[in-house]
C-alpha cells in the first residue's frame, strides 16, 4: 500500500507530532497547507486569498491528494468544504457544516427531526442591549452560572422569577 497524502490546513509542529503517533501513521504523509499563524490567533481572515493560495499549492503538488483536513474551528472548518470541492476530494457540504456549527441553524434542523426533545430557542443579536429581554420574551430558558443546580427563567424587562431546581433532562440552551 502506498502512502496516502493528507493535507492539513494550518498544520503546526505540535499537531504534526501528534499525527505521527496515530495508529497506522506510517501509511500517511501529512503536509501543511496555509500557515498556522494565518488561521490561528488573528482577527483578519482573507478567506478567498487563503483558498486561492491553498488551491495553487495543492494543484502544484504533483501526486494524488487523498484528503484535506483541519483541526481548528473557523476559518479552517469553513474553508475545508470549499477547498475540497475545488479539488474533488471527499468532504461534507458547506451547508451541512454551517448547519452544525451555527447554534440557531442547528436547532432549526434538530427541531425538524426531533421536535419533542428540543428546548425553546430563539435567535438574538449579541450586540443588542435588549438581547436578554428578547430571549426572556421568547420563553427560552437561559442558564446562568450563579448557582450550579439552578436556572433562572428570564422574562421581558430583564426581570426574573425565583430560580427553580435544575433538571438535567430538561436542560435548555439558547
Amino acid at each position: 500500500m502506498s502512502n496516502r497524502n493528507i493535507f492539513v490546513v494550518g498544520l503546526d509542529e505540535v499537531n504534526r507530532q501528534r499525527l505521527a503517533h496515530l495508529r497506522g501513521a506510517e501509511h500517511y504523509r501529512f503536509h501543511g497547507v496555509i500557515e498556522p499563524a494565518e488561521v490561528n490567533d488573528t482577527d483578519i481572515f482573507p478567506i478567498e486569498d487563503m483558498l486561492a493560495r491553498a488551491e495553487t499549492q495543492l494543484k502544484a503538488f504533483g501526486e494524488p491528494i487523498d484528503a484535506i483536513v483541519g483541526y481548528m474551528d473557523f476559518p479552517v472548518s469553513t474553508m475545508l468544504p470549499l477547498l475540497c470541492e475545488r479539488l474533488g476530494t471527499p468532504s461534507t457540504s458547506l451547508e451541512s457544516l454551517l448547519k452544525c456549527e451555527h447554534k440557531y441553524w442547528s436547532r432549526l434542523v434538530q427541531k425538524e427531526v426531533i421536535a419533542d426533545y428540543i428546548p425553546r430557542f430563539t435567535a438574538f443579536d449579541p450586540f443588542d442591549s435588549q438581547a436578554l429581554a428578547h430571549i426572556g420574551g421568547s420563553g427560552a430558558v437561559f442558564p446562568l452560572l450563579r448557582q450550579t443546580h439552578q436556572v433562572v427563567r428570564l422574562t421581558a424587562g430583564l426581570s426574573y422569577r425565583k430560580p427553580r431546581r435544575f433538571r438535567p433532562r430538561r436542560r435548555a440552551f439558547v
